[in-house]
């Protein structure tokens, strides 16, 4: 912490580097962060195309967000980009999205770089380069079409992450291409016993987000979702159930496991995925009473945490599998009356029916 202000340039973004890379606790050594902050600042200026991303990324992964050295970081990126490998691209695109500092003069040079360079990236930079431009909500055309001719040509070679990271970008990004789709969707069924809970569940919603149905997708990814089922974190497990209720997709083994996995943790359900999860189980016409009454009585005691679109879609989805919580219901009707303003005339509409 007292040396920092003496180290080097280099020596600044690798120990930075280190720290993030040994997942040192930022909030935790609030003094020692602030002192390599400074110092970085005091030395951007002199940092190698390395250094800047090497910084930028220990930036992103210990989430230290330090606005004066973040912009004297995109300066000097937009200045040195000329000589920036491909490395250092992708890991500033990533890192300066997680941080939500890709503006758009960065994102207009990174792509203008990396679309020649595309074909001599590693997967995983293609991958993090496409999610940071997701994130980003900018979709770049020229390195789009280039994206999507090296997934198409280097498809054996794509892990379990990089697909589902694909898959998730370019659902984001708005894209229906049903060839690239088809191909994201056969590269996954290949290498389905890879996925862990939250590839296979961004797989799954980025793939029904482009209503791209592959039905020996689906199989596998059926089976493979149930073996995990008491693995995903609740918003996986909605937006798992989500994707399969989209494409009308009822594996009975799935329904089972996940319904016993989702009730055990009930608890740990924000609103939205649960209303979420009961739209999907009730769509997939999944009926046993268990299930909803064990949600119903969790809900009602979070009645004031629902926002109205999420309180009316749980209504929704018990009335549609024959089932009337009472006590759940009498409580919705409570809580709406007292916020009116916040329900449309549609979701009134349904509330009071």
């Amino acid at each position: 912490e007292k040396a920092a202000g003496s180290f080097s340039p280099q020596g600044v973004a690798n120990t930075m580097w280190a720290l993030a890379t040994m997942r040192v606790d930022a909030a935790q050594d609030k003094a020692l962060f602030e002192a390599l902050a400074l110092a970085a600042l005091q030395k951007t200026a002199a940092f190698n195309p390395q250094a800047l991303a090497n910084t930028a990324w220990a930036m992103a992964t210990l989430e230290l967000r330090v606005d004066p050295l973040l912009q004297q970081l995109q300066r000097c990126c937009l200045a040195s980009m000329e000589c920036f490998n491909q490395q250092d691209l992708a890991n500033v695109a990533w890192a300066l999205a997680s941080l939500g500092a890709l503006h758009d003069e960065l994102m207009t040079k990174i792509a203008n770089m990396a679309t020649p360079l595309l074909p001599s990236f590693k997967p995983q930079e293609v991958a993090n380069l496409v999610w940071a431009f997701a994130v980003s909500k900018r979709a770049e055309p020229q390195l789009m079409e280039a994206v999507t001719r090296c997934i198409t040509e280097n498809l054996d070679a794509l892990s379990s992450q990089c697909l589902s990271t694909f898959a998730w970008s370019f659902a984001k990004l708005g894209s229906k291409d049903p060839a690239l789709c088809a191909c994201l969707s056969d590269g996954a069924t290949r290498r389905m016993r890879y996925f862990n809970p939250r590839e296979l569940s961004k797989m799954l919603w980025g793939l029904a987000t482009m209503k791209h149905r592959s039905d020996p997708f689906l199989d596998a990814a059926a089976s493979a979702a149930a073996k995990l089922a008491d693995q995903f974190a609740p918003a996986e497990a909605s937006n798992t159930m989500w994707a399969f209720a989209n494409f009308r997709h009822a594996n009975p083994n799935l329904l089972e496991r996940m319904a016993r996995a989702t009730v055990a943790r009930k608890q740990s359900f924000p609103t939205s995925a649960l209303a979420t999860l009961l739209w999907s189980f009730s769509t997939l016409q999944y009926r046993t009473p268990s299930f909803y009454r064990s949600f119903a009585e969790n809900a009602q005691g979070r009645l004031p945490d629902f926002k109205a679109p999420d309180l009316v879609t749980a209504i929704w989805a018990f009335a549609t599998v024959g089932f009337a919580p009472q006590d759940f219901l009498a409580g919705a009707a409570a809580d709406a009356a007292l916020r009116p303003g916040e329900f449309s005339e549609q979701e009134a509409d349904v509330m009071m029916r």
